[in-house]
């Protein structure tokens, strides 16, 4: 599948504003110790899927994307993964507190 440039980190580029997207994976990565690739690229292991998780759920929630955009956003993955990752995520509030203050502070800082 071809990717589609993302309206949002086109808008941001050329108006030379910070991509929300882009900051939150970042604010992510630096708090995991993992890399942007990593998160976007085809890895599976469980920290970089925490990972990913914890930017779905913020994106969904901060930014306000669709399904197919943070899909696209993280390595063109189909918007049925990001659902599946969405429903991790919930699950991670519940039961990881490491996971919930991240997402709080993403949520309450923009960017951590």
């Amino acid at each position: 599948m071809a990717s589609t440039p993302d309206l949002q980190a086109v808008r941001a580029r050329v108006l030379g504003q910070p991509d929300p997207f882009r900051e939150i994976l970042s604010a992510v990565a630096d708090a995991a110790d993992v890399t942007v690739s990593m998160m976007i690229g085809p890895a599976l292991w469980p920290s970089v899927c925490w990972c990913r998780f914890a930017v779905v759920w913020v994106a969904r929630r901060r930014l306000r994307m669709s399904l197919p955009e943070i899909g696209r956003r993280l390595g063109d993955r189909h918007h049925t993964t990001i659902a599946n990752a969405e429903r991790r995520a919930c699950e991670l509030r519940q039961s990881d507190r490491a996971f919930e203050v991240l997402t709080d502070r993403l949520m309450e800082d923009g960017a951590a």
